[in-house]
């Protein structure tokens, strides 16, 4: 039995040449059985792929309620909210009244509504966060904390007076109101301030710093091919010329199973060769790629430009094309609306539906399932039997 070579073609974010290896060799296990002449060829480009190992160094840092960059100082943190960006168009004294309308139910002070406006007004003044609030439901919900704080009985000590400077030679007494009213203000601003370096920050940098390598390795991949085609689909003839010397050739075609980017590289290498020389194919088996979305937006070859309903023909460098994509794989796509062969057939597009628990598990980055689904064994016997 004579052995059938098949070049196996990594995707994004795969810069561990070992990792990948042992991924192919699993792979090669799982479909002995059925296909004990296929020899899985690993093809490695990772290295040269886009690089994100220090890509934290561009991220904003929060430090102390306050945003940092290396190089631009501080910014603090309420600078961000378009709340406090956008002109208030509320006054201090028109936030005071509107906390105001709902504190007053207190039974204690009802006797002294100015006393206790006044000073709501002045609490909010010394306010970081509070002051620049226009939302009316917020600053109600305010009030009703403040109710619910003058609503108690004070203490006999608290209800000593203490006299505040007012306009010049003016002199006004407080009871334990205005003391009240400060302690409740400022803890209700601390606390929006928390909720808010929480929110927007920790949550916000914390977010940001989990994502954004997997953000760089992607898109640092994809920018790392389009600059230097010609050296990453080198390696699939490298590949070849190792250990399936002799085919890619019309009349010596290979196989390809190619993840992600490595379909569009494949494809590159097939339809638009960078090196001029194209590479044949007689089963193509992609997952998770994008050929037909990069058709769209980049055409391929000149000239030659994808219109809906149109589907552009492939060249006969492919023979047989399955393609398959999970349903919740944003970089997911089909082929077969975008191409045809030259007999008006089209690629085979084939769904992976992933059951729930398959999602929660991969926190619905589904991009990189497929190697172990029992959809690809299928495909592949199919493809390569």
């Amino acid at each position: 039995m004579s052995t059938r070579p098949v070049l196996v073609v990594h995707g994004i974010a795969t810069h561990d040449r070992r990792e990948f290896e042992q991924r192919v060799s699993t792979l090669q296990t799982s479909i002995r059985p059925q296909l004990p002449n296929v020899k899985l060829i690993p093809v490695f480009w990772g290295d040269l792929g886009g690089h994100s190992v220090s890509i934290g160094d561009c991220l904003p840092q929060l430090r102390d309620g306050q945003w940092t960059t290396r190089a631009e100082g501080i910014m603090s943190i309420t600078g961000i909210l378009p709340e406090v960006r956008a002109e208030t168009k509320l006054s201090n004294e028109e936030r005071a009244s509107i906390i105001a309308g709902s504190a007053m139910k207190a039974e204690l002070v009802r006797g002294a509504p100015d006393a206790t406006e006044i000073a709501i007004t002045e609490a909010l003044a010394q306010t970081t966060h509070l002051q620049k609030i226009d939302d009316k439901e917020v600053l109600e919900a305010v009030g009703g904390v403040l109710n619910e704080a003058l609503s108690e009985e004070p203490a006999a000590d608290e209800r000593g007076t203490f006299e505040v400077r007012g306009e010049p030679s003016t002199f006004e007494t407080r009871s334990w109101i205005g003391n009240k009213v400060k302690e409740v203000i400022t803890a209700i601003d601390k606390l929006v301030g928390k909720l808010i370096e929480d929110r927007l920050g920790v949550l916000n940098q914390r977010l940001r710093n989990s994502l954004m390598n997997g953000v760089a390795d992607t898109l640092g991949d994809i920018v790392a091919y389009h600059s230097n085609k010609e050296a990453i689909q080198k390696r699939l003839w490298d590949a070849i010329d190792d250990q399936a010397r002799g085919y890619g050739t019309d009349t010596n075609p290979i196989g390809i199973i190619a993840h992600s980017l490595g379909g569009v590289i494949s494809f590159d290498a097939m339809v638009a060769p960078a090196n001029g020389k194209a590479l044949c194919v007689d089963s193509f088996v992609t997952f998770g790629s994008q050929p037909a979305f990069f058709e769209i937006i980049d055409p391929r070859r000149p000239n030659v430009t994808y219109s809906s309903g149109h589907p552009i023909e492939l060249p006969v460098a492919i023979k047989k094309w399955f393609n398959l994509w999970d349903v919740v794989d944003i970089l997911a796509f089909t082929a077969g609306t975008v191409f045809k062969f030259k007999d008006g057939s089209k690629p085979e597009d084939i769904p992976v539906e992933d059951p729930i628990s398959v999602m929660l598990d991969e926190k619905l980055w589904l991009h990189s399932v497929y190697w172990g689904t029992p959809q690809l064994l299928s495909v592949l016997t199919k493809a390569f039997k």
